[in-house]
C-alpha cells in the first residue's frame, strides 16, 4: 500500500458474482471462488480500495472495488522572479538565476 498524491476521478466497480458452496473456514470452500474474482483497473489507473461482499443465504460472493485515474508525473514550479516586498530580510532567497547545460537550475 502507498499514499499517492494527485489521484484523479475515482469510480466504483463490482466483480462478477461467483457461487460459494459454503462459507466454512476450510480452504476447499473458498479457494476456487476467490480465484474466480478478478479486479482490474486498466491503463493509467490505480486500485483505490476494495471490499469483499457476500450473501450466505444466496451463497455468492463478489468484490466491490474503486479505481482512480493516476494523476501523472509530479509537478514542480518554475519561478520567473519575485516581489521584493514579499521577502523579509530574514528569509533566504533561493531562486535559480540560470540553467546549466543539462537543464538543472543554477543559483546565484
Amino acid at each position: 500500500c502507498s499514499k499517492i498524491g494527485g489521484l484523479g476521478a475515482c469510480f466504483d466497480y463490482y466483480s462478477a458474482q461467483v457461487d460459494v458452496p459454503s462459507f466454512g473456514q476450510e480452504k476447499a470452500h473458498w479457494s476456487k471462488p476467490m480465484r474466480m474474482l478478478t479486479v482490474t483497473c486498466g491503463h493509467n489507473s490505480v486500485l483505490g480500495g476494495f471490499h469483499f461482499e457476500f450473501s450466505e443465504g444466496g451463497r455468492w460472493g463478489r468484490v466491490r472495488y474503486q479505481c482512480c485515474k493516476a494523476g501523472g508525473a509530479p509537478v514542480t514550479f518554475d519561478p520567473r522572479g519575485q516581489l521584493s516586498q514579499l521577502v523579509s530580510p530574514f528569509d533566504g532567497t533561493y531562486c535559480p538565476t540560470a540553467r546549466d547545460a543539462s537543464g538543472r537550475p543554477q543559483y546565484g
